[in-house]
């Protein structure tokens, strides 16, 4: 039994996903040392989600050369770790290598 490895896939789009890095530091480009943080763990795989790779994938697969779909991935990259990582109670560090931890508290309500 062989075993099944998405490193081709993740080697295929490897320049794909560094080109949505620039774009998740431009939309999270804040003077708040949190806000900066936050975006480098996103960046660093953090938070990692399939949605942003598969969009690169299906951009390069339907033949498209703009750039729009990095907006998109990054969009994605962004959404999807808000949402885990804000509703729950988060007491461990959230930002890795990326510096300092911020810690998250879940809000009442």
């Amino acid at each position: 039994m062989s075993t099944i490895t998405l490193e081709p896939v993740q080697r295929l789009i490897a320049d794909e996903m560094s080109a949505v890095d620039p774009v998740i530091r431009q939309r999270l480009h804040s003077d708040v040392a949190l806000i900066r943080q936050v975006s480098e763990y996103i960046i660093s795989g953090g938070a990692n989600a399939c949605a942003p790779p598969v969009v690169l994938l299906a951009a390069g697969a339907c033949g498209y050369s703009g750039s729009a779909h990095y907006q998109l991935a990054a969009v994605l990259s962004l959404s999807i770790p808000r949402r885990s990582c804000m509703n729950d109670v988060v007491t461990t560090p959230i930002c890795g290598e990326a510096g300092p931890p911020p810690t998250l508290l879940r809000q009442p309500g």
